[in-house]
C-alpha cells in the first residue's frame, strides 16, 4: 500500500502471471492510467505497508 502526497492510499496489484503493477485508489476510483504522470503529479509517494511474505512480482 502506498500513500500519495495528498494522503490518499493506493494499492498496487500485480495480475497473476504478469510483471506489471496497477494502482487502485482507496477512495474507490478506477485503476490509474498513465502511471508516469500520476507519480509526478501526486508526489511525493511513500510506502505504507508491504507484505514481506509476498514476492515483489
Amino acid at each position: 500500500m502506498w500513500e500519495d502526497g495528498g494522503g490518499t492510499k493506493w494499492f498496487g496489484v500485480c495480475p497473476m502471471g504478469e510483471n506489471r503493477v496497477t494502482l487502485f485508489s482507496a477512495r474507490g476510483s478506477y485503476p490509474a492510467d498513465g502511471l508516469d504522470e500520476l507519480l509526478v503529479t501526486n508526489g511525493p509517494w511513500r510506502l505504507v505497508y508491504r507484505d514481506e511474505n509476498a514476492p515483489p512480482f
